[in-house]
Parts: C-alpha cells; structure tokens; sequence
C-alpha cells in the first residue's frame, strides 16, 4: 500500500476522491484506511500509525488542544466550514512535512 505521504499528496490534488471536500471525509477516509490496513495485516501498517500519529499529534501542538480532541474538529474550529478546514489540513500537512525535512538537516 502507498505510505502517508502519497496518499495526502494525491489527495490534495484530487479531493474529489473524498466524495465531498470535508475534512470529515478525510477523516473517515483514514478510519477506512486504518482499518484496512491492519486487518490486512499489511507489513506497512506500523510504519503508517506512527507517521500519522506524528502528523495528528503534531496538530494537536499547533492548537495547544488535548490529546482527547478530534484533530479534525480542532481544525474545523480555527477554519469557516468543513471545506476550508480540509483545506487548512493540506496546508498544516505541509507545514509538517517542511518542518520534517528541516529537522534531518539540524
């Protein structure tokens, strides 16, 4: 299977996949896919939790919120609707990763 990082690229440039452009789709979309993945048993699997995990607790810093708090509600909350929110997902997810590439040259 694709890793994280492929995945939200390509579905950056192709929300449509999502059905609606929601960040609770995404949402969903990720259940559908964690649940796949580790009923598969997919040898990638570990790998794919720990970098989503990572991208979701890094979130969750950005916002000062909980540990409890659904990542894509808090995102919701600092966006206009569900929309905007996917789309402030996208642009949190670079961030992310740019931050990422920063830490491996430090």
């Amino acid at each position: 299977m694709e890793d994280l990082y492929n995945i939200l690229q390509t579905l950056k440039k192709e929300p449509y996949r999502l059905g609606k452009r929601s960040i609770f789709n995404l949402e969903a979309f990720f259940l559908g896919y964690n649940y796949a993945m580790r009923n598969t048993q997919s040898p990638s699997y570990n790998k794919y939790r720990q970098e989503f995990s990572e991208l979701i607790q890094w979130i969750r810093n950005k916002y000062d919120a909980g540990k409890n708090c659904a990542w894509s509600s808090v995102i919701l909350f600092y966006s206009e609707d569900e929309k905007d929110a996917l789309d402030n997902f996208f642009k949190l997810f670079d961030e992310f990763l740019n931050e990422k590439i920063l830490e491996k040259y430090e």
